[in-house]
């Protein structure tokens, strides 16, 4: 059948249209029918701005219509094109005009500017002034326009910053959590504080508490999560530039990072050093130690080494000190998996400066993060490391290429694929 465009609907005259103002702010890609959550050929209504499928699907956008019978006119979320559902035309009860006006126009070219432009994020002091958005609506405009950012390769020089959260579903415990290595190190030894047991002084007085602790740990047995090659994925798009890192567990290099790219703040388990000079020692020769249970003493200052990881009471490698500088040139930030208690590391996100996004994937908001703060390109995104990983792949349609490269070759036994 031919469609042929109205341009002088009486309709629209007395339609009342969604304000134009926040309509150009709406999260469209989180967008899904409001009785059946599907997300194919959807409609936005224009007096309400909620959408809901076509004909084609379920047809509530036309049960919509006869909820609310004023609420006449949409706009196609697939091909923009606008509808009156009073100016029918046929005899389907549920097909109305296509219609042009310099107000729906409007509509038509916000959304346009949305779908198909590339930088998604609109001077936020406009929008507070336009428009006043709960937590969630905050939440859901703020992650829609990072993933737009995203995967439109806006940012180029991020920096990632990760802690004990990314390594859990590989099987490695945690420090501080109730099922942390910590608690069973306090009931086993019985202490108070990590300071008593992870220092300099203790392992110097008891170094065999600490080889056995990682004799106990066998960190050489677990392999990389989708997180760790989440980040190998963002560093071979060039939009990760600098990892740093609280875990000693070496899975960034074992998921193929470029060693040059990634921070050690607390050190790596599979190399050694002598506790007092420094020296190094062969990590062959240091697992050898370790899984006999015997110290292995510095041939030259006749002190204990140990795993090349720091303790309480050693400072952070000159590597660190010298790198974090670099922070305040990112324009992006990425924090996953770590609760930002531990000095000097919880410093990083400070460096960064105030355009640059902050986003922080873990299980409980942590730092100094302004979240609901339309202002500030701050973003908290709640759950497992893994599955919010998996989530920005979908989103950003990268998922089909992580899995050929990574998840397919790799079989991440660990992960749950229904999730």
């Amino acid at each position: 059948m031919l469609v042929t465009t109205k341009n002088d609907c009486p309709h629209v005259k007395t339609t009342q249209f969604f304000p134009i103002e926040e309509f150009i702010y709406l999260p469209f890609q989180s967008f899904k029918c409001e009785f059946c959550n599907e997300k194919r050929e959807l409609w936005i209504c224009l007096t309400c701005a909620k959408s809901f499928c076509g004909r084609y699907i379920n047809k509530h956008f036309f049960e919509h219509i006869k909820q609310n019978n004023n609420h006449i006119l949409c706009l196609s979320m697939l091909d923009l094109s606008v509808w009156c559902y009073k100016c029918i035309t046929n005899g389907f009860l549920d097909v109305g005009s296509y219609i042009n006006s310099p107000i729906t126009s409007k509509y038509v070219n916000a959304y346009s500017d949305f779908k198909f432009g590339y930088n998604f994020m609109p001077p936020t002091n406009q929008i507070s002034k336009l428009i006043k958005m709960n937590s969630q609506q905050c939440h859901n405009f703020k992650y829609y326009n990072f993933i737009e950012l995203l995967k439109n390769r806006q940012f180029r020089n991020g920096v990632l910053m990760v802690g004990a959260g990314i390594s859990t579903s590989a099987g490695i415990p945690d420090f501080r959590s109730e099922k942390g290595i910590f608690k069973e190190i306090k009931e086993k030894y019985k202490v108070k504080h990590p300071e008593e047991f992870f220092s300099k002084k203790k392992f110097i007085e008891k170094p065999k508490i600490l080889y056995d602790i990682i004799k106990q740990l066998n960190l050489k047995k677990y392999n990389p999560t989708i997180t760790h090659y989440f980040m190998k994925y963002l560093v071979d798009k060039g939009i990760i530039k600098i990892i740093f890192t609280q875990n000693i567990d070496g899975l960034e290099l074992k998921a193929g990072i470029n060693n040059a790219k990634v921070i050690f703040a607390h050190g790596i388990f599979n190399e050694g050093q002598c506790i007092n000079c420094g020296k190094k020692i062969d990590c062959n020769d240091m697992d050898d130690y370790i899984n006999k249970g015997e110290i292995k003493i510095c041939n030259e200052c006749n002190n204990p080494c140990k795993p090349s990881i720091v303790l309480y009471g050693e400072d952070l490698s000159d590597d660190f000190y010298e790198t974090m500088d670099k922070i305040q040139d990112c324009d992006l930030g990425i924090i996953i998996g770590t609760s930002l208690s531990v000095e000097p590391f919880s410093s990083l996100p400070e460096k960064l400066n105030k355009n640059a996004w902050s986003v922080v994937i873990n299980n409980e908001q942590i730092g100094e993060f302004d979240y609901d703060d339309l202002m500030k390109y701050h973003l908290f995104i709640e759950g497992s490391c893994d599955e919010i990983c998996k989530k920005i792949l979908v989103d950003c349609n990268w998922w089909d290429d992580f899995y050929n490269r990574f998840y397919k070759i790799n079989n991440f036994n660990y992960y749950n694929e229904n999730n």
